[in-house]
């Protein structure tokens, strides 16, 4: 093959994997922001959340769109077309992620931070576990480093065990003689949660895909949950999130 055509192709397969790494630097802030809004009520911080959601889409398509040339055009084999598929499924669960961290900034001004120290300190507890999981899983793909997500895998019960606690905190706090907007608030938190947990889901996907781009299958075991874990708990409520 043409040596200009190897190095044209090699520059179109090292510069999609910059694009998803930037998406992911992206992903990484928007996430910031978004927790910023919930303790310290920040409206600044919740427009830039939902500002910055928008440049995230964008970033997809254009992943998809170089991804769908480099398959057309290139016609790529064994570790350089999981490269490719890899590249676009990581840019779609980034996109997710970055569609809860602006869901959970619009929530900002129905939630009182001060009301409820033990449910922000729990909320802040996942934040942290899950944005290190999704810093690391950045640095994995970046490193081509399965390891490092073999080990966000294992963390992610982590996650689970807190949200089960947080649940079970805002609902023995939910009760009828509740005025309307402590059970909006109480409500508000049980999907910021929820949007907590699949962060953590989220990026332990992500890890899932590193793991098959370096090694040319995905994880065959179970992965690691919390104790009774009870995600499902909230599935009906993230339904009605989406007419919000």
């Amino acid at each position: 093959m043409n040596e200009h055509i190897v190095s044209s192709y090699d520059e179109d397969i090292k510069d999609l994997q910059e694009q998803v790494v930037a998406m992911g630097g992206l992903v990484e802030k928007i996430w910031m922001d978004a927790m910023d809004c919930v303790k310290n009520a920040n409206d600044k911080a919740a427009l830039q959340v939902i500002e910055s959601d928008k440049k995230i889409d964008s970033m997809e398509l254009k992943i998809y769109d170089k991804s769908m040339r480099l398959l057309a055009l290139r016609s790529p084999l064994a570790s350089d077309l999981r490269i490719v598929v890899s590249a676009m499924r990581m840019a779609s669960s980034l996109e997710r992620l970055g569609d809860h961290a602006k869901n959970i900034a619009r929530r900002e001004k129905l939630i009182s931070t001060g009301d409820h120290p033990e449910i922000i300190s729990l909320l802040t507890r996942m934040y942290d576990l899950s944005h290190s999981a999704l810093q690391q899983a950045i640095n994995a793909y970046r490193n081509s480093n399965p390891g490092s997500a073999e080990e966000i895998r294992a963390n992610d019960a982590r996650v689970d065990e807190l949200f089960d606690s947080t649940v079970a905190i805002v609902l023995n706090l939910m009760a009828p003689k509740n005025p309307p907007l402590e059970t909006e608030a109480l409500a508000s938190l049980l999907f910021i949660a929820k949007s907590l947990e699949r962060m953590g889901d989220m990026t332990t996907n992500i890890a899932e895909i590193i793991i098959f781009q370096e090694t040319g299958s995905f994880p065959t075991d179970e992965r690691p949950r919390g104790k009774d874990h009870q995600g499902g708990l909230m599935e009906s409520l993230a339904e009605k999130e989406k007419d919000i």
